[in-house]
């Protein structure tokens, strides 16, 4: 018959068992495994430092691209081909003025039918003037003044994205970022649209353009970066769009540079002159 051990001497073992972690089924606790808590601890680690990590400010990164598509206050001059579904194609030639905020003027060069048309934005109000005619038009910015189709006249202005879209982050990878823009007031010309940001040159990659009903007008591609004003920007703009994506168009920039102009250029009274900045 075995002989039993005393009480005590069993109690002993098993305390002795316990205060060096190792279980009275003879694996220790901490063997192959975290140590008791560790998941909670390492979890409530994470939430921390995601808490620290800043997140994309989208409103700040659409006004560094806008930024980098034009200066504050600029001229430029640009050529527009359209291409409609019939295959019937047009252009015009642009030379367009901007200041901060909801400012911009602009005069068609050519063709010789349309010579000397101008544009005038202020704000969210728009104005046209023909040659020969005293009085201005107005217009709105969904609508094409210079016939150039498929751009409309807030394409045409070059107005910052940030004056007239809200931005939010949709998504984000290693390479770009994804900006939802939805329109400040309901006069902005689409509902909504969506840009991917060249995440390291902060330059548009695309713009995917809504109107109603979530209706995909066109899509907008960024192309043939040059260094321009001091600064990598695209200089062609392609949109395509329409039934079965038969209509397109060009936008090709000449030149672009920083200019301070005087107050006067975006008035009305000022439109029918706007030739003279460039004379």
């Amino acid at each position: 018959m075995p002989t039993m051990k005393p009480p005590w001497l069993m109690v002993v073992f098993a305390l002795l068992m316990v205060l060096v972690g190792w279980p009275v089924d003879g694996v220790r606790a901490d063997a192959g495994q975290s140590p008791v808590g560790s998941s909670a601890a390492d979890a409530a680690g994470n939430a921390i430092e995601a808490k620290k990590k800043p997140s994309v400010d989208a409103e700040k990164i659409l006004a560094q691209v806008d930024r980098k598509l034009r200066p504050e206050s600029f001229e430029l001059f640009a050529h527009v081909t359209s291409r409609a579904a019939s295959g019937r194609t047009s252009q015009v030639s642009l030379y367009v003025v901007g200041g901060k905020g909801k400012k911009s003027a602009a005069l068609i060069l050519a063709p010789d039918n349309l010579l000397g048309r101008s544009i005038l934005r202020l704000e969210d109000d728009l104005w046209v003037h023909m040659p020969g005619e005293l009085e201005l038009r107005s217009t709105s910015l969904d609508q094409s003044w210079a016939g150039a189709g498929f751009f409309n006249n807030a394409d045409l202005l070059l107005t910052d994205f940030s004056v007239d879209y809200k931005a939010t982050l949709l998504e984000e990878d290693a390479d770009s970022l994804v900006l939802e823009l939805t329109p400040r007031n309901t006069r902005q010309p689409y509902t909504r649209q969506v840009m991917r940001v060249d995440r390291k040159l902060l330059l548009p990659r695309s713009l995917q353009q809504y109107g109603a009903n979530g209706l995909l007008l066109k899509t907008v591609t960024f192309d043939k970066v040059n260094d321009l004003f001091g600064s990598p920007r695209p200089s062609v703009m392609e949109a395509v769009g329409g039934a079965g994506g038969k209509q397109t168009a060009t936008w090709q920039l000449g030149s672009i540079k920083p200019r301070t102009l005087p107050a006067e250029t975006f008035t009305r009274d000022f439109l029918p002159k706007v030739g003279s900045l460039f004379k």
